[in-house]
């Protein structure tokens, strides 16, 4: 299995990255998928994507071992499109992206989990979802900006509330290395305020960010 690299920042929390290797078959030998699981494969025709769904599945199946989680199949919320796992109470997100994925799981409180490939396209989109503040600390770096929309979609899967946007989640870098930060998310809608910690990491060609 080419799990990158997974860590337990704190009790009753984990996340783990993966490289995707393999074949459709290899990842069915390895994942136990639900009925929803397979319902929902059956709406994806494109292989590669197929492919990057049950790479997210065959993940949690793995980070749901360390803790002894049942891994049932994943659901998700007809009205925000946030996935559950089926009969189980801890909370998780998930992504992918060409040939990463990434996903997320904690007991107690609601996540959220992004990975993105870092390409130059970031950087002539940046003012649709970055302000001058966060524009300026950039600084046309495209892993700073990766990371930036990285960060936010992470805080927005965390929110998962559809009227807001990705410009109003605002990002304070509290610790920063060349590989990692450390990002105070703050998001702001008409109906409420959420904060939340996220935390990212670049590994080659690819950032992830998820919430603590």
């Amino acid at each position: 299995m080419p799990l990158l690299f997974s860590e337990t920042p704190k009790a009753n929390l984990i996340w783990g990255s993966w490289h995707i290797t393999e074949t459709e078959t290899e990842l069915r030998s390895i994942t136990k998928l639900s009925l929803a699981d397979e319902e929902y494969l059956k709406t994806i025709t494109h292989p590669e994507k197929r492919l990057q769904t049950l790479s997210c599945r065959a993940l949690l199946h793995q980070l749901c071992k360390v803790y002894n989680v049942p891994y049932k199949g994943v659901v998700k919320d007809k009205e925000t499109g946030k996935p559950y796992l089926t009969d189980s109470d801890w909370h998780t997100s998930f992504s992918h992206c060409r040939s990463m994925a990434s996903a997320i799981l904690h007991k107690e409180s609601p996540v959220g989990i992004d990975v993105e490939l870092l390409q130059d396209k970031l950087i002539t989109v940046q003012s649709k979802f970055m302000d001058d503040e966060e524009m300026e600390w950039a600084n046309n770096d495209v892993i700073k900006v990766g990371a930036a929309w990285s960060a936010k979609e992470a805080m927005y899967k965390y929110v998962s509330h559809k009227g807001l946007t990705l410009k109003q989640i605002k990002l304070h870098v509290l610790h920063e290395t060349p590989n990692e930060l450390s990002l105070h998310a703050i998001a702001k809608w008409n109906e409420g305020l959420k904060e939340m910690l996220v935390n990212t990491r670049r590994y080659r060609d690819h950032v992830m960010s998820y919430t603590v």
